[in-house]
């Protein structure tokens, strides 16, 4: 034997080892980009489902049916072979839905008969509970003390202006935590929401609406033509339309534990309430056809109302019930 003989032998075993080396990579690179890739599908088909079954733990738990509502999400989301486990925890309050789902494995089992298939598994929870935050365009800048709400939030029909404003009550409010902003930030927050999730933090409030806000509701209604149509008693409770679109006459507006002494000082939000606009256009126009800028008036009642997105706390609930992910 030569010494070029024993180097073809070397080579040929480096060769072999080469080879299976590939396979590994190429196993890790497939097999386990699949597994990740179908672990994603779960993790939003869970998160889905845990959303979708929640709707129906408010406004009183309906367990069968948030069950069938979660399992009939896992199976629209998460494709053939997949199984479901659903349970409910915190005083029916939270509901958890995991999915396990077997793929086949397609390079790894050359390596090794133990790597055929992997089970990949997905969680999440979902709460609801009294809203501690809301997401954005829901808001108005309508600030009411949380006494008010507790003594009139039954009452049929609820006007807030600046000649029967009992002082403490309600009034405008500066949502984003800064002082000052004027017109500038309310007419187009009261037109169009507040255009960031808020949470229960620090605001400010100012005295007496401006002579705005008539034309700032009178644009949000006219723009999405509801004057004569999406009234309380026609779509309540879900306030939603034939189409799936949300009335714009629901708002939501943060609720104040106190009204400060001076309009420097902040005050706290403790909770937020759905509340629904029912002002007419006999309300925002004078008879000459422009807007009544001499009696700005917020008019309408406080609502029940579920809202996805935004996070649940432990506070109050003033009728705005959040249902959020947890984990």
């Amino acid at each position: 034997m030569t010494f070029w003989d024993d180097q073809r032998g070397a080579v040929a075993v480096l060769v072999a080892v080469g080879i299976v080396a590939l396979l590994g990579m190429v196993a890790l690179s497939v097999d386990v980009g699949s597994m990740y890739g179908t672990r994603a599908d779960l993790v939003n088909a869970a998160d889905a489902s845990a959303l979708a079954g929640a709707q129906k733990l408010t406004p009183s738990p309906d367990l069968t049916g948030a069950q069938s509502t979660a399992e009939a999400y896992v199976a629209a989301n998460a494709g053939p072979g997949a199984d479901s486990t659903v349970s409910f925890s915190a005083g029916n309050t939270e509901i958890t839905v995991g999915i396990t789902k077997t793929i086949n494995l397609y390079f790894a089992p050359v390596l090794s008969s133990d790597y055929e298939t992997a089970d990949i598994q997905a969680e999440a929870t979902a709460k609801v509970g009294a809203a501690n935050g809301v997401p954005s365009d829901w808001v108005i800048p309508v600030a009411v003390l949380d006494d008010f709400y507790y003594g009139n939030h039954e009452d049929p029909e609820i006007i807030m202006d600046n000649e029967s404003e009992t002082p403490g009550n309600w009034g405008p409010a500066d949502l984003d935590g800064e002082h000052g902003g004027g017109t500038s930030d309310y007419n187009p927050w009261l037109e169009f929401g507040y255009p960031d999730a808020i949470e229960c933090d620090p605001i400010f409030t100012e005295t007496g609406f401006p002579a705005s806000t008539n034309e700032c509701l009178a644009n949000r209604l006219e723009r999405s033509g509801t004057f004569d149509t999406c009234t309380y008693d026609e779509i309540a409770p879900e306030f939603v339309h034939e189409d799936g679109t949300i009335c714009p006459r629901l708002v939501v507006v943060p609720i104040i534990d106190e009204w400060p002494s001076a309009q420097s000082d902040p005050t706290n939000i403790v909770g937020f309430a759905p509340f629904f606009i029912e002002n007419t256009e006999d309300d925002l126009y004078k008879d000459n056809g422009h807007h009544d800028n001499q009696n700005p008036m917020v008019k309408g009642r406080f609502a029940d109302y579920s809202i996805s997105g935004g996070s649940v706390g432990n506070g109050p609930n003033f009728g705005l019930t959040a249902i959020a992910l947890i984990k």
